[in-house]
């Protein structure tokens, strides 16, 4: 099996390409959505031919930029929701959001992506 490799979103396309990942985590930040600087090489690898078929998990800032990929729409929460505890499955955790998609937006043709992008 393979180890994860950590990289920082300043790593050129070509040097991630040439890794061959056989999946992505996009987790890159803080920062906004909005801003086009802050995404670093995460809006190139999803707007990329060479990682179709790849699976990527977008974590905080990540899961934004993959939203926004799927022309979806990204806003802030009404209320934001930061270091609130909660418990998922039995174990607690730190809550913190901000951002979402409306659920109207989710794709109803992709399940998947739907149950993918539900908010804990």
């Amino acid at each position: 099996t393979s180890k994860p490799l950590i990289l920082p979103h300043t790593t050129p396309l070509s040097s991630i390409r040439s890794l061959h990942p056989t999946a992505l985590v996009l987790g890159p930040g803080p920062g906004s959505v909005h801003n086009s600087t802050d995404a670093g090489v995460s809006s190139l690898i999803l707007s990329s031919p060479s990682f179709a078929g790849t699976p990527i998990l977008g974590v905080c800032l990540g899961h934004q930029l993959l939203a926004r990929s799927l022309n979806l729409t990204v806003s802030p929460l009404p209320l934001a929701v930061h270091g609130v505890p909660v418990t998922v499955d039995g174990q607690g955790w730190q809550r913190y959001n901000s951002w979402h998609v409306p659920e109207q937006e989710l794709p109803s043709a992709k399940p998947e992506v739907k149950a993918g992008m539900r908010a804990a």
